[in-house]
């Protein structure tokens, strides 16, 4: 029996048990793995030591890194020593502990941001370090874009089988709903359900609606993540995306009409936007037989009323 080591995503929340990693995790069962996960409560990532002797127990086959310290453009940009710090060290504790176990396979989750600001769209992964980044989530990009080096730097001395992924902007059930450190789409419904609830008049948003993003439901991710773990092999990182985008404006109004709020919507302008547009080139996936499954219509459908029905749920992260 494969027996797969399973890291689900740490975040600032002592505990925690991350969006990805907890459907990574089930995908695993359900695929008749043996699994082990780490959260913070019975691991720390950041120290060699800790995460050396857990792997040691284990003595995985394969670990697929969901781990790392993440959030929105405001959270990055309060935070860039924590952001580069954490993740360089989870990842690098990570990936130097599995060389010296000798893991077959690992599979490096890296994200969209690492791209450059401004680079041709979709965006390919030869366009990596090409260009400058994006100054809001810089700090974090480089941590990521540091781990990819060291997955590549690891296949080309010792020969691992191992892979970096880059995933389009994820959603799905257990998100993170702090305001503090939210994603745009679990901040987006957030900020609806609780303006519906306290019947607010208006939904101050951040930027100005304009920038596109494509959005990828968590299982498709953690779909492809177990297709890769078999059927790819190569230095360069795999992009795994939707392949359609949504203005951030429109996005705001299919959760506003889902919500079922009346009020308005105004848009901050003075608040940065992000990168404008971060449309991902996936056809290595797909030529793999790889294709996201979960429309984003119905899963912002199933995100927000998962999150409505866990509102006053202990363990949602608020």
């Amino acid at each position: 029996m494969c027996v797969v080591y399973i890291v689900l995503v740490i975040t600032v929340v002592a505990g925690a048990n991350g969006m990805l990693g907890r459907e990574v995790l089930r995908s695993s069962k359900v695929r008749g793995f043996a699994t082990f996960s780490a959260v913070r409560s019975s691991v720390d990532l950041t120290k060699f030591e800790d995460t050396f002797e857990f792997i040691k127990s284990v003595n995985p086959d394969l670990i697929i890194n969901c781990a790392g310290l993440v959030g929105g453009i405001a959270a990055n940009a309060r935070h860039p020593v924590e952001f580069l710090n954490d993740n360089i060290a989870i990842q690098f504790n990570l990936l130097n502990a599995a060389h010296a176990l000798k893991v077959k396979r690992f599979i490096n989750i890296a994200s969209s941001c690492i791209y450059p600001k401004v680079t041709q769209q979709p965006m390919h992964p030869s366009s990596l370090l090409s260009g400058e980044l994006e100054p809001t989530n810089k700090a974090f990009a480089l941590a990521k874009l540091s781990a990819i080096e060291l997955v590549k730097s690891y296949r080309t001395e010792f020969g691992h089988e191992w892979v970096s992924v880059i995933p389009s902007n994820l959603y799905g059930n257990h998100d993170n709903y702090n305001l503090v450190n939210a994603h745009l789409m679990p901040a987006l419904i957030r900020r609806f359900h609780e303006a519906n609830l306290a019947n607010i008049g208006e939904v101050n948003l951040w930027g100005t609606g304009t920038p596109k993003r494509e959005f990828l439901h968590v299982r498709d991710l953690a779909d492809a993540i177990f297709l890769i773990s078999e059927k790819y092999n190569h230095d360069e990182p795999i992009n795994v995306g939707s392949g359609e985008e949504i203005e951030i404006r429109e996005l705001a109004q299919m959760l506003k009409k889902k919500s079922s709020y009346q009020g308005r919507v105004c848009w901050d302008h003075s608040k940065p936007d992000g990168t404008m547009q971060k449309l991902l080139d996936s056809s290595e996936i797909r030529n793999l037989g790889w294709e996201p499954k979960i429309s984003l219509e119905l899963g912002v459908a199933d995100a927000y009323d998962w999150f409505t029905r866990s509102y006053t749920r202990e363990g949602i992260r608020l």
